[in-house]
């Protein structure tokens, strides 16, 4: 073998060990970068795993309802906007009422606004807020040619008033008759009916900005979302707001104990019968913590109604037999107000607290109503 040869073998040795050196070189590389991906798809798993536990758990605790209904009776989240509720800030209501009505007709009428809310338990921030929106803060031709500061209307006529303060008036009385008579105690449902979407005399869907502007003008005007256990429009029209100051207790302990219980029982006609006592209506509504009591006591004394044909009004005592059978009481609410499909309504003992709830009012579940005189 002669040197060039020799040379070019050593050359081609050293290349041989060179790749071999590379293969196992990239052959480790590799090796590192496949457990990398399944470390990471190992930990992608994981927490997949722990996201959708976490969504079980939580849909699952919405989901279920230990007053015994149907997963469709689902939990309203308290905190809506309660049209029972009479407060406001004295201070942001007469600096907001200074700073947009002062270049309208409304400017002096704040001492109305303000006794009218008195005289029909609402807001006086609720009045402005609706009066500014309808009114253009007071400039409209309605108010001014008609004296009509809130856009009432019949039909597609606006509807005039002798003065101003007796528009203010009417205001104020078709307010109280909305939220206390018809039970629409939130913003959302006295908004569906006082500026319906599609309604025929808006053609241009101006309603359909409503209650987003009329909130913003709530807070605005200082209004504050509580509710005064004294509000209400007499009788049974208390107790849907009385009960609601209650939102979100636990356990209940104050509703059983009150019924004379030590310890903890079953207590939805429990909370019933304390609302009744706040509502000072214990002679009209049944004083026990028994529902099968409850519906016996309404039948005896001609109040009683079945769900088919029965339009439920706010006040009234709703009970449940979750068989569907309709053979026996097992729950017990009181009914805020109802739709044409629904019945909305405050219970206790519903996943062991007080809280809204929405039913369908074809509902086979929904046993009756006894509605107190």
């Amino acid at each position: 073998m002669d040197e060039q040869q020799q040379n070019s073998q050593q050359q081609n040795g050293l290349l041989a060990r060179g790749m071999a050196a590379g293969g196992k070189a990239v052959a480790r590389l590799l090796r590192w970068i496949l457990s990398l991906l399944v470390s990471w798809l190992g930990v992608g798993l994981t927490c997949g795993l722990i996201l959708i536990s976490l969504m079980a758990v939580f849909f699952g605790a919405v989901l279920s309802n230990d007053d015994g209904g149907s997963s469709d009776n689902f939990i309203v989240v308290a905190g809506e906007w309660n049209m029972t509720s009479q407060g406001y800030d004295q201070a942001k209501f007469e600096a907001a009422w200074k700073k947009y009505f002062s270049r309208g007709v409304l400017a002096d009428s704040i001492g109305d606004t303000i006794s009218t809310a008195k005289k029909y338990q609402v807001s006086p921030a609720l009045i402005a807020a609706i009066m500014g929106n309808e009114s253009g803060w007071g400039t409209s031709r309605a108010i001014r040619e008609k004296n009509n500061p809130s856009g009432q209307m019949r039909g597609s006529t606006i509807l005039p008033f002798s003065s101003l303060s007796a528009g203010i008036d009417a205001t104020g009385k078709t307010l109280h008759n909305l939220i206390y008579k018809n039970g629409l105690t939130t913003l959302d449902r006295l908004g569906s009916a006082y500026a319906p979407v599609g309604a025929s005399n808006d053609p241009n869907n101006m309603n359909a900005g409503w209650i987003p502007t009329v909130r913003g003008f709530l807070t605005t005007f200082g209004f504050l979302n509580t509710v005064s256990a004294g509000g209400g429009g007499g009788g049974s029209g208390k107790m849907p707001s009385i009960a609601a100051t209650q939102l979100g207790n636990t356990g209940g302990d104050k509703f059983w104990s009150y019924m004379g219980f030590s310890s903890h029982v079953e207590w939805c006609a429990c909370f019933v019968s304390w609302v009744a006592h706040q509502a000072g209506m214990d002679n009209q509504i049944p004083h026990t913590a028994s529902t099968v009591v409850g519906v016996a006591w309404f039948k005896k004394h001609n109040e009683w109604h079945a769900p088919d044909g029965y339009t439920p009004k706010s006040g009234d005592i709703i009970y449940y037999d979750w068989t569907g059978t309709r053979s026996g009481a097992m729950h017990v609410g009181i009914v805020e107000s109802a739709d044409t499909s629904k019945v909305y309504t405050i219970e206790g003992n519903t996943s062991n607290m007080v809280a809204r709830k929405v039913r369908t009012r074809s509902s086979r579940e929904i046993l009756g109503y006894g509605s107190p005189r």
